[in-house]
């Protein structure tokens, strides 16, 4: 279990938010694409980030989508995408 710390803007309030997370996620935010949308197709760890602060403010997708969109957004404002990208395997 890993354990991030993250500003969270919610309705031009800031907050410090930790999020939990497994390694296995940080695999799948590299592989698994967005399942609907503008984005459709698109790596989740490649969404626009003005994208995924858009569903934070209006409300992630529930469930697992939900969960690594916002730990996606999380990795993306805190400047960790480096770590994640070397985990991106081909398309098929």
């Amino acid at each position: 279990m890993i354990v991030m710390p993250f500003l969270e803007e919610n309705h031009g309030r800031k907050s410090r938010k930790k999020i939990m997370f497994e390694k296995e996620d940080l695999i799948r935010i590299a592989n698994e694409t967005m399942p609907f949308g503008k984005y459709k197709g698109m790596r989740l760890i490649d969404l626009p980030e003005p994208y995924l602060l858009w569903f934070s403010n209006k409300g992630f997708p529930n469930g697992r989508l939900g969960e690594q969109m916002a730990l996606t957004l999380a990795i993306k404002t805190e400047g960790l995408e480096g770590l994640v990208k070397p985990l991106k395997q081909p398309l098929t």
